[in-house]
C-alpha cells in the first residue's frame, strides 16, 4: 500500500485501540485514558507523523513530576522551546505533554540508509522515536532477526483491517546525552589529590556546566532560542570571577617538563 494508506490505517488503530500492546509504555494492553493530539508532517515536514501524548493532571498546585515513559525533568529543560510553543497553542501544563515522532514505510518504499538517519532525528529532536512498518517489511525484519537493532519502538501492520502489533519497545529516553561530562571522574581525581570535602560540591558545579552546555548545544542544532534560568546567569557571571593560569603560560611549562624526556622513558 501507499505511505499515507498505511498512516492513515495507523491513525484510525490510534484511536480505535486495535494496537496488540502500549507502544508508550511498553505493556500489552493499549488503552490509553489521556487525551492524544496527532499532527502530520510535524516540525518542519520532518516527521511524517508526531502523536502528542496529553497525560491527565494528578492534582492542582505545585507540579508533581509524574513518573512516566516520555517524561523527566530534564527532557523539560532541554526541549523547553518546543515544549513551551505547544503548551501555549493547547493550553496544556508543560510537564503533561510527551512527544512520540512517528516514521511509517509502507511496502511501496524501500528501505535503506535513510531511515537509520530518520531514526537518529526523530531521537536527538524528540528523545524518542516509533517506526511503523507495512506488512511486508515487518515480515522480513522479524525474519531476520533484526529487531533489536533498532534504536526504536517498531510497530507492524497485521494485514487486517486497521489492526497493528507491537513488535518491539525501546525503553530508553534520550534527555541530556549531548556532550556528557564525564563528572565523577573528576570528582575522583579531586578527592585523589586530597580536596575530599569539596567533590559533593564540584559535582553539583560540574552538574550546572554540563547543563548549560546542553542548553546551548541542543537548542543551537533545533530553533537556536537559548533560555536560561537567572541561576544559571548569575552562576557563568560569577565564573569570570576566577583567575586560571594563562594557555601560553600552561604550554610553556609542558614544553619545559618534557625537555629532557628520554625516549626510553616511554617503554
Amino acid at each position: 500500500m501507499r505511505e499515507v494508506e498505511l498512516r492513515d490505517l495507523f491513525v484510525s488503530s490510534l484511536k480505535s485501540c486495535h494496537i496488540l500492546g502500549n507502544i508508550f509504555d511498553g505493556g500489552t494492553n493499549y488503552d490509553i485514558p489521556e487525551k492524544l493530539e496527532i499532527r502530520y508532517e510535524y516540525y518542519y515536514r520532518s516527521f511524517d507523523l508526531v502523536l502528542v501524548r496529553i497525560l491527565k493532571e494528578q492534582r492542582v498546585g505545585s507540579p508533581h513530576f509524574c513518573k512516566v515513559e516520555g517524561f523527566s525533568q530534564e527532557n523539560v529543560l532541554f526541549r523547553n522551546n518546543l515544549l513551551s510553543q505547544f503548551a501555549r497553542a493547547e493550553k496544556f501544563r508543560i510537564d503533561r505533554i510527551c512527544f512520540y515522532p512517528v516514521e511509517l514505510k509502507s511496502d511501496d518504499d524501500v528501505l535503506d540508509a535513510r531511515l537509520p538517519n530518520q531514526i537518529l532525528n526523530a531521537i536527538l529532536t524528540f528523545g524518542k522515536s516509533i517506526i511503523v512498518l507495512d506488512y511486508n517489511h515487518s515480515k522480513r525484519i522479524e525474519r531476520n532477526r533484526m529487531l533489536n537493532l533498532f534504536p526504536c519502538t517498531v510497530v507492524a501492520y497485521t494485514g487486517k483491517e486497521d489492526y497493528f502489533r507491537m513488535l518491539y519497545f525501546y525503553d530508553r529516553f534520550v534527555t541530556n546525552t549531548f556532550f556528557d561530562m564525564p563528572r565523577r571522574q573528576v570528582a575522583k581525581i579531586l578527592y585523589e589529590n586530597g580536596l575530599s570535602s569539596k567533590v559533593g560540591k564540584m559535582f553539583r558545579v560540574l552538574s550546572i556546566v554540563q547543563r548549560i552546555n546542553q542548553k546551548v548545544i541542543f537548542n543551537e542544532m533545533f530553533d537556536g532560542d537559548l533560555r536560561l534560568s537567572q541561576g544559571e546567569l548569575e552562576f557563568i557571571e560569577k565564573l569570570s570571577d576566577y583567575k586560571m593560569t594563562s594557555q601560553k603560560k600552561e604550554l610553556s611549562n609542558l614544553i619545559n617538563s618534557s625537555v629532557n624526556t628520554q625516549i626510553t622513558e616511554y617503554f
